[in-house]
């Protein structure tokens, strides 16, 4: 690459302020060229390529010329460069993983896991006895909400209360008193308050039960000395 160095000289001559229009420009020619030959000179023997801008300023009555000349000098030396460098290094941050959301509890949970079944609100008792074989009792009374009657079917220590829709029995409510039953996250009878809330978040407790709803579900944990005594599921 080749080198470019620039040389500015600047030309000010003085001139009388009595002399004529044409002497001024006459005085300021030969101050252009006297500078101009100065330029070559200071060069030595090196080989040059020279660019000149002249120019003349003249001011009020005493004219000042001004001129200036450009010589750009090019050789074969290497290219050396005393501008400082800048690198940009992008450093690209990793967006930090949102933290995982806490435990609670969704309608998904409100189901009883007994056995091989799997008891949620609104099933058809037909289905569960299907699984469970039949209950150990079975009791009815006429609906004070419905047409027809509430049964309370009891297997073992399940029992399932339902409500007449049509020609079928559809589960209203589910009481577990024992351990074997469970929901889809593991709560069972025998768990802590704590082993509660681990599962499932705060809950609401009234003194008695700790419970938890979802799209007009509950399910609910009675608390004994801060144990779980038994699960209750049931629709609001």
């Amino acid at each position: 690459m080749k080198k470019a160095l620039v040389l500015i000289c600047m030309g000010c001559v003085l001139l009388s302020g009595c002399g004529s229009k044409d002497e001024t420009k006459e005085t300021t020619t030969k101050a252009t060229t006297t500078t101009t030959a100065k330029v070559v000179d200071s060069l030595g023997d090196q080989t040059t390529t020279t660019k000149k801008v002249e120019g003349a300023i003249i001011i009020g009555d005493n004219t000042e010329a001004s001129q200036t000349t450009t010589t750009v000098i090019e050789n074969d030396e290497p290219a050396q460069s005393d501008e400082a460098t800048t690198t940009t290094t992008a450093v690209t941050t990793k967006k930090p993983e949102s933290a995982p959301p806490e435990e609670s509890f969704s309608s998904k949970d409100a189901v009883i896991i007994y056995k091989s079944a799997k008891i949620s609100i609104d099933d058809e008792i037909s289905d569960i006895i299907a699984v469970l074989g039949e209950p150990d009792d079975m009791y009815s009374s006429p609906s004070c909400l419905y047409d027809g009657d509430d049964k309370t079917f009891i297997f073992g220590y399940v029992t399932i209360f339902t409500y007449p829709d049509g020609d079928k029995d559809k589960v209203l409510e589910v009481i577990a008193d024992t351990d074997e039953a469970t929901t889809p996250k593991g709560l069972k009878i025998g768990m802590t308050y704590e082993e509660v809330e681990a599962l499932y978040g705060k809950g609401e407790f009234d003194g008695i039960s700790l419970k938890y709803t979802d799209g007009g579900v509950t399910l609910s944990a009675a608390i004994n000395d801060n144990k779980v005594v038994a699960l209750d599921l049931y629709a609001e």
